[in-house]
């Protein structure tokens, strides 16, 4: 099992079974790469999004899906950590959770897709104030 381990210092790693290495702070997508990680913020700082990237990148394997999911993921996930206590996330939790995200996305396609099917509400003045209707309705 992969996890990702933050601790009081700051530093965040990979453990995959006996193996423990620094997580890549994966500075070659280009979002804060001065930045260093930071966590338990409310998704206020720049280290937040370093670390909700560099997670991704590495969870997902390409940079793509750590790029369009990273501010949704920093909210969800990076945002509610202990504030530079240390933290344990599992590769099986960043999946889960971006799962569902990707479940929100499908599901609010359809609304939207809906809503563009029906026409658009129109301000009719009418007497004392502003009227909506829909159009196409005298």
């Amino acid at each position: 099992m992969i996890t990702y381990t933050g601790d009081t210092e700051g530093r965040v790693f990979v453990i995959d079974g006996k193996k423990k290495k620094p997580l890549d702070p994966a500075r070659t997508i280009g979002l804060y790469p001065n930045v260093e990680f930071e966590w338990g913020n409310k998704g206020l700082s720049h280290g937040e999004v370093r670390l909700a990237v560099a997670i991704l990148r590495h969870a997902l394997g390409n940079d793509a899906d750590a790029i369009k999911f990273y501010q949704r993921y920093k909210f969800r996930v990076i945002a509610e950590l202990p504030k530079g206590g240390p933290f344990v996330i599992t590769k099986e939790q960043v999946e889960a959770v971006i799962a569902d995200i990707r479940s929100v996305e499908a599901e609010s396609a359809s609304a939207r897709a809906a809503v563009a099917r029906e026409p658009a509400p129109v301000a009719n003045e009418r007497g004392a104030g502003i009227g909506w209707s829909k159009i196409n309705e005298g």
